[in-house]
């Protein structure tokens, strides 16, 4: 027992003296697959470029390899995938419109091991865990002629999804210091399947959601 714990504290202690790295960037992406826009409430739009932004934090040498996580949201809002058009009782001419939005949200978490290539280039990969939420939201839908309703109408469905990911990475310090800032910049390619819904009264049994992304993380971060 004792042999153990002592093990236990040199493991503990061979990764005091890593480097550490965290950054700040943002990441505009696409969608080379999302089969949210295979639905058929969507019709001819679809999920394409979105924003993003990511936080990550690095270790190098933790008991012999590199390590790293990285939390990543983004967020896409695709307007008017489903218009309404309100008549009156004794005409069928259009009063107004109004439209449906599509809401696409995904929280990353990207986990794994980072290999160094040449200086300042890597190389990292390893799973996902990500939540997803997709929702129809319709904004200020008329109730009677001028008037809204008080609260949006949100169709919300949460997810959990696994995965992996896989990242080229390049960095440039601004100093030759041990502690310094430095330029980050990633591309990056994550997979993702559904494999839990919050259903909520739904019958989501021959559901599932799928997404393939790729994006370009720009930033700045801390060498220490």
């Amino acid at each position: 027992m004792i042999n153990k714990f002592i093990l236990l504290i040199l493991l503990i202690c061979s990764g005091l003296y890593s480097q550490n790295r965290i950054y700040l960037s943002m990441n505009p992406g696409i969608s080379l697959f999302n089969s949210e826009n295979s639905m058929k409430l969507i019709g001819d739009k679809s999920i394409e470029w979105f924003p993003g932004m990511s936080i990550g934090y690095e270790r190098d040498n933790v008991w012999g390899y590199n390590l790293f996580c990285e939390y990543n949201i983004t967020n896409k809002k695709v307007e008017d995938v489903i218009v309404f058009a309100r008549t009156s009782p004794d005409s069928p001419d259009i009063i107004d419109t109004y439209g449906s939005n599509l809401i696409l949200s995904l929280y990353n978490f990207d986990f794994g091991i980072k290999n160094n290539l040449i200086d300042n280039l890597s190389y990292a990969f390893g799973p996902t865990v990500a939540f997803a939420s997709r929702s129809f939201v319709i904004d200020d839908a008329p109730r009677n002629p001028g008037e809204t309703l008080s609260d949006n109408i949100d169709d919300r469905l949460v997810s959990l999804c696994l995965g992996v990911n896989a990242s080229l990475n390049f960095h440039v310090p601004f100093s030759s210091e041990s502690s310094y800032p430095f330029f980050y910049s990633s591309l990056k390619f994550r997979y993702l399947h559904s494999i839990w819904f919050d259903a909520r009264g739904r019958n989501v049994s021959n559901y599932y959601q799928s997404f393939l992304f790729s994006q370009l993380n720009l930033g700045l971060g801390y060498n220490f």
